[in-house]
């Protein structure tokens, strides 16, 4: 490597910190516009416009939401490029298809991640295959049949005093078939 090319190299990741950075700093600041939009909506009684970080909020799953910050999904928006950036409605979609996907719903959607890792991974690029649960019908297995069950005696019942031995020659008698099974140790 010659020295213009490490250089070169040292640039390039000095410019991808300092994006890094200034992306931060713009959440940063995009963060305390909201909050100063929302005060002022209160002060004068307008209600506060909905931006497209608070519809795509909105949208997300809870466990997406609870894994994750508005703050964070901010930073992770401002560090796609303006000319990377998809268009609101195609990204609503892609959250749409996505939280229909089998592996954000099995396990009361344990596998769902934070929506701001979704943004700065973005997942929204890529539609999942399947979101109509064919793939989960294949690992499915077949219902378990029923287990007979005695039904349970109702406690509220009358109690049938016929049905009960008469005397202990009775439940004796009741009992000599099962005593050839166990054997007495006296």
């Amino acid at each position: 490597m010659t020295a213009m090319s490490k250089s070169k190299d040292q640039l390039a990741t000095d410019a991808e910190k300092l994006r890094n950075r200034l992306s931060d700093a713009q959440a940063v600041v995009d963060d305390l516009t909201r909050k100063l939009r929302r005060i002022e909506g209160k002060l004068t009684g307008e209600p506060a416009k909905a931006t497209g970080l608070d519809m795509l909020w909105k949208a997300a799953p809870p466990m997406a939401r609870t894994r994750s910050s508005k703050f964070l999904c901010l930073k992770a928006w401002n560090r796609i490029t303006e000319s990377e950036r998809p268009k609101f409605s195609d990204l609503m979609n892609s959250l749409r298809a996505w939280s229909r996907c089998w592996d954000w719903k099995k396990d009361g959607g344990m596998y769902v991640p934070g929506l701001d890792k979704w943004i700065s991974e973005r997942r929204f690029e890529s539609v999942p295959e399947d979101t109509a649960g064919s793939a989960a019908r294949k690992f499915e297995t077949a219902p378990k049949p029923a287990v007979e069950r005695t039904p349970e005696p109702d406690p509220d019942a009358p109690f049938d005093m016929d049905s009960l031995p008469a005397s202990a020659a009775d439940i004796a008698a009741a009992f000599a078939p099962l005593k050839s099974q166990f054997k007495s140790n006296r």
